[in-house]
């Protein structure tokens, strides 16, 4: 590029080169289904590429079809990885399709997976004259055990029990022998 500047006695010009090059292309790689439990909040690592901007300067936001279960994605750069962190909408389960759209200023990025958030995990077992009782819930939850004589209640609380930090519940009761039915359940505190 030359530059002329002439103020009617003196012509002068200088000269200087520009380099054009092509904007990179911004890159989010593609992000696997997702699972979670009731309560239980799910961060996910982002595979980023930005040759244009530094990953800092890189606005994410999201697009979700199911604002019953989803209460919000929020962004943050931790150690060099961005991560996404979706909050769950209390008590709720069920499937959304969540979109994450990554912009450094000069093109966009999408990705586009699947969530799906099922309600704790109850296995019963009866042996040896024993009611065992595993729930997988939320970590650090706690729960009140209830009995009753018919499904339809009267429902009396037996115990308090806390989920551990992998949200595992544990609880064992001793059934009495000879008694009519007894239904049981496990009540969020």
């Amino acid at each position: 590029v030359t530059v002329q500047v002439n103020d009617g006695v003196t012509n002068v010009q200088q000269q200087f080169t520009v380099n054009v090059k092509a904007v990179g292309v911004l890159v989010l790689g593609p992000i696997p289904p997702q699972s979670t439990v009731v309560g239980v909040p799910i961060t996910i690592p982002l595979n980023v590429v930005t040759p244009n901007v530094n990953l800092s300067q890189v606005q994410f936001a999201f697009a979700d079809t199911n604002v019953a279960l989803v209460k919000s994605v929020t962004f943050s750069l931790t150690k060099g990885v961005e991560q996404a962190m979706i909050s769950l909408v209390s008590r709720q389960t069920g499937n959304d399709e969540i979109t994450i759209i990554a912009n450094d200023g000069f093109r966009a990025a999408v990705e586009s997976f699947p969530l799906q958030v099922t309600g704790p995990h109850i296995g019963v077992v009866v042996a040896n004259g024993q009611l065992s009782l595993n729930l997988t819930a939320s970590p650090n939850s706690v729960y009140t055990i209830q009995a009753a004589p018919s499904v339809k209640g009267p429902w009396s609380s037996i115990a308090t029990v806390n989920a551990d930090a992998t949200g595992v519940i544990s609880y064992t009761n001793r059934l009495t022998a000879g008694s009519s039915s007894q239904f049981f359940r496990a009540m969020l505190k």
